[in-house]
């Protein structure tokens, strides 16, 4: 069992990409996590049990490489996201 820690602006799709490397894990997060809800974003400092291994490794290990935190709540820009630096199937060899 490890821990991640909600930080500003973060939805929980997103906590779900940096837990499990992709959005699908959001389901295992609520289910390890009640508190967690798709209708509100997560309190800030707030710790998330993350159980279980990646869905998509390879997205959970790029964005661990690059330091990329997903924060796309809080009124961003809906065209910018967290592969905006030009994530793509070369980039994560």
């Amino acid at each position: 069992m490890a821990e991640i820690v909600v930080r500003e602006n973060q939805t929980p799709y997103d906590l779900a990409i940096e837990a499990y490397g992709s959005v699908e894990g959001v389901f295992q997060l609520m289910d390890d996590n009640p508190w967690i809800s798709l209708d509100a974003m997560p309190d800030v400092g707030r710790r998330v049990v993350v159980n279980g291994e990646a869905l998509n490794a390879e997205v959970k290990d790029y964005l661990t490489r690059k330091k990329i935190e997903p924060a796309n709540g809080g009124g961003n820009d809906p065209g910018v996201s967290a592969f905006s630096d030009g994530y793509n199937q070369e980039t994560v060899n």
